[in-house]
């Protein structure tokens, strides 16, 4: 079977994406989907996302991550599919979208997509972790999946893989584990950040349901009215994160095209 797909970025986070309104594809291959998505054999991808059709809202969607698993949301991952779907000619300026953690409303403005995340859930707070002889002050917080987040003076410091890694893997957040965040925040307010990620199982370019959980507890420690910028790791001004209770969470930020081309299931070397 050969199936047609696009791929996206949102914040350097990237992902192909998949028209699957007549539920063709073999969602069951978790091995194909790993296949897709790895850098040197497949297309190459943090994720795979699969547009389909919804009874509760106007699409759905579902991710998988680059091992194949499913998690129940991605903040960049919905917003490139919110721009996938006005590629294919939505012209109203908000769509509602369909996940495993909700219903998420997306808003289409000045070449930027909103995601509106609701009131995100804290599962830890100031919680003390030793890791490889270092002591860290962690906070976890629910954005659709949960983030642990570190603020730390260096983001440059210590290995962050090395660091993360075990922290993911915590017995205090088993089953699933953690996505693990480490933060730096700025005298302006901004926030430069690094994430590793569960099911890709190393650092990604960038988050977006970690830059909500990072911008929500940066506006709870200094409230602030407009958007929290969030920065990576080099320093770049990539996502905005806007809190306002008891409303939640919005993401916003670019989604960018960077090519289209297909695939064939039979074969493809897994």
């Amino acid at each position: 079977m050969k199936i047609p797909f696009v791929k996206y970025h949102g914040a350097g986070n990237d992902f192909i994406l998949v028209d699957d309104r007549q539920l063709c594809f073999p969602v069951f291959q978790k091995g194909l989907i790993a296949a897709l998505c790895r850098r040197s054999l497949g297309i190459g991808a943090d994720g795979l996302i699969l547009l389909q059709p919804s009874k509760r809202a106007d699409f759905l969607m579902r991710i998988f991550n680059s091992d194949g698993s499913e998690p129940a949301m991605c903040g960049n991952g919905i917003r490139c599919l919110a721009a996938f779907i006005q590629e294919l000619r939505w012209e109203n300026p908000t769509c509602t979208i369909e996940t495993k953690a909700g219903l998420m409303q997306c808003h289409y403005a000045n070449n930027r997509i909103g995601i509106h995340l609701g009131s995100p859930k804290v599962l830890f707070t100031n919680l003390t972790l030793a890791i490889n002889g270092n002591p860290f002050k962690i906070d976890v917080v629910d954005t659709g999946v949960p983030h642990g987040v570190i603020f730390v003076d260096d983001l440059h410091a210590l290995s962050f893989v090395d660091t993360a890694r075990p922290i993911r893997f915590d017995p205090q957040f088993s089953p699933g584990g953690i996505n693990v965040n480490f933060a730096k925040l700025f005298s302006d307010g901004s926030v430069a950040m690094r994430t590793y990620e569960r099911g890709v199982e190393e650092e990604t370019l960038s988050c977006g349901t970690g830059a909500a959980a990072v911008g929500y507890l940066v506006a709870q420690k200094k409230p602030a009215k407009g958007p929290v910028q969030i920065r990576n790791k080099e320093g770049t001004h990539i996502l905005d994160v806007l809190s306002t209770e008891p409303d939640g969470v919005e993401l916003w930020g670019e989604a960018v095209r960077v090519f289209e081309g297909s695939f064939r299931t039979a074969g493809f070397l897994m």
